[in-house]
Order: structure tokens, then sequence, then C-alpha cells
């Protein structure tokens, strides 16, 4: 869970709330705790796809 803000821009512990409210999968193996990647680049991908129509229209917030 701690690489996913470097590799995909978001901090650990937003990682950690959407793991617990299953947007995301993960996976346990021992004590450690894994992202599934499909499962993140999808919810980033669907991410951006709700948004678009927000984009170039003035004031537009794209900030979570």
């Amino acid at each position: 869970m701690s690489k996913v803000s470097s590799r995909f821009g978001i901090s650990r512990r937003s990682a950690y709330r959407l793991a617990a409210s299953g947007k995301i999968v993960t996976i346990k193996i021992g004590r450690s705790r894994f992202i599934v990647t499909e499962s993140i680049q999808y919810y980033i991908q669907r991410s951006i796809t709700f948004r678009q129509p927000n984009v170039g229209t003035p004031g537009a917030d794209l900030r979570s």
C-alpha cells in the first residue's frame, strides 16, 4: 500500500479508504496488504471518465 502514493499519485490514507469502501481490490498475504494493480487503474480511469464533461469549463474544480 505504501508504493501507491508514488506510483499513482494518491496518499496512503486514501488508498486505505478506497480499500475499506470496496472501491479498489486488495489482497492480504501474511501481514501485508497489496492492491490489485488493475483495480486502482480502473478506479482512476473511471474517475477521469466521470470528470470529462467538466474539462475546459470555466470554474470547473477537478480536485478530489
